[in-house]
């Protein structure tokens, strides 16, 4: 499968082939128009909703006309289909909840039904997933009538909601860190990987690796962006790399990096979306903030990093991060080589559509939107 496969619309969520259904309810509150698709919203993973949609000749997206009611899931539904989506080697479940959770509601959100008796099943066919889920119409009691109600009356046995949708592998690897087990790495590069032009947002121009990784652009080189997280601190780190695209549109895997690599603690790629929410900036200053390797060399001295500054700047090529780090013994080749403390310049960018892919966040899509505008 090629990269422009990928079934994901402009604001980075899944489009399933799929549909939903169920009967005609008494007041014809819950219309459900013809569809093809399911919507399934990656950010939080907790709705789901009819669409019909169709693939953007510019961009290569998706562009999605969401019809009907939304599905709004119990948190256990949610967590596992969202875990089997993100999953290295998914696994066919079966899965019977009886508690209540989720709500079917209504396209103008003016009246919902409590919805129980939930049960998922999940099918795994050459890393093609096939999700099917069902859950009955409760019936509610007059007490607690607000906004919710007995749409379908009281019937026996109860009504209930059928979503049928698949999800393909190379789906998975542009939104998810999944290998794409098709792709022969053997396979040279159909070209080097150049910067996107500042016209669009192009599914082809995603920087993202037949594993799943993804990268950022710098002058001449890709830097695979790596965050190693725990319960305590984020750690980023750069890692340098000269790489091209395969036929089938994913990055190659590059098999060794292009020094300095650059461990960065304290913040990750999430503090980068969040300054551009606000500040725009930020400055570490007094402390140990990660460590620089700058060459394959055995006898080089620590070099640590004691302040950084970051700036971010959100424009028609996508997300640019400059980052100035102060280093302990920063190598100068020159009339005096030696390593000395002094700063370290340098600048990643994450191109329009590995955003939508990987950062669907609100407020950067809105920021690609008002662009878009001011283009035209």
């Amino acid at each position: 499968m090629h990269l422009r496969d990928a079934r994901v619309d402009l604001e980075g969520r899944i489009v399933g082939l799929g549909s939903m259904t169920y009967p005609k309810d008494d007041a014809d509150a819950f219309r459900l128009p013809a569809h093809d698709n399911i919507c399934v919203d990656v950010r939080d993973g907790s709705t789901l909703r009819a669409t019909a949609s169709s693939r953007d000749p510019e961009s290569g997206f998706l562009v999605s006309a969401l019809v009907g009611p939304l599905v709004i899931l119990p948190k256990l539904i949610k967590a596992v289909i969202l875990e089997t989506l993100r999953a290295y080697q998914p696994t066919p479940l079966r899965l019977q909840s009886t508690d209540e959770g989720g709500q079917l509601v209504a396209e103008g959100f003016a009246q919902y039904q409590p919805l129980s008796d939930w049960r998922l099943e999940i099918d795994v066919d050459q890393n093609c997933l096939q999700f099917r889920l069902s859950a009955a119409l409760r019936m509610i009691k007059p007490s607690e009538l607000r906004g919710a109600g007995n749409y379908w009356g009281t019937p026996e046995p109860a009504v209930r909601i059928d979503i049928v949708f698949t999800v393909d592998a190379v789906t998975r690897t542009a939104l998810f860190t999944v290998p794409l087990t098709a792709t022969a790495e053997s396979t040279a590069p159909r070209s080097l990987l150049t910067p996107p032009l500042a016209n669009g947002v192009r599914l082809d121009d995603a920087t993202i690796d037949s594993r799943g990784r993804l990268y950022a652009l710098t002058a001449g080189v890709a830097v695979q962006l790596v965050e190693l997280s725990s319960t305590d601190i984020a750690t980023l780190v750069l890692e340098h790399y000269s790489v091209g695209r395969l036929p089938n549109g994913v990055l190659a895997s590059p098999p060794y990096p292009v020094y300095p690599r650059i461990w960065l603690d304290a913040v990750d790629l999430a503090t980068m979306m969040r300054l551009c929410d606000g500040a725009s900036s930020m400055d570490l200053k007094d402390g140990s903030f990660g460590h620089l390797q700058q060459d394959r060399e055995s006898d080089v001295p620590t070099q640590s990093i004691e302040k950084a500054s970051f700036r971010v700047r959100v424009d028609e090529s996508g997300l640019t991060v400059t980052y100035h780090l102060f280093v302990t013994n920063l190598w100068h080749q020159g009339g005096e080589s030696s390593y000395r403390p002094d700063w370290l310049d340098g600048a990643f960018a994450l191109p329009w559509p590995t955003i939508v892919l990987r950062f669907p966040r609100r407020h950067l899509l809105s920021w690609r939107r008002r662009i878009e505008r001011r283009r035209a």
